[in-house]
């Protein structure tokens, strides 16, 4: 087991069963370097990608782990959310 998969056990991380084991199962990095995999010609900046962690888009949340201070998530997730979020109904303004 590696030192980031030993804290998120020890970690009150509040994440559904189901994230959690995901996330367990799959190769974590932090949340700038998960940038890269986000699709297109221009990245989203570190902020944004820490706001899709923490509030969400579109109804959606970005999956990931806090540990001592450092947001975690993969590439997966990043996936799993662009998927979400493209098939999100989305909201008119009036």
């Amino acid at each position: 087991m590696s030192k980031i998969e030993s804290e998120i056990e020890k970690s009150p991380a509040k994440l559904h069963a189901d994230e959690h084991s995901r996330l367990m199962s799959e190769p974590l990095k932090t949340l700038d370097k998960s940038r890269q995999d986000f699709r297109g010609p221009r990245k989203p900046c570190l902020k944004t990608v820490r706001n899709y962690a923490i509030h969400g888009f579109r109804g959606v949340r970005l999956e990931s782990v806090l540990l001592q201070n450092t947001r975690y998530t993969s590439a997966a997730a990043v996936a799993r959310f662009v998927e979400a979020t493209s098939a999100a109904p989305r909201e008119v303004a009036k």
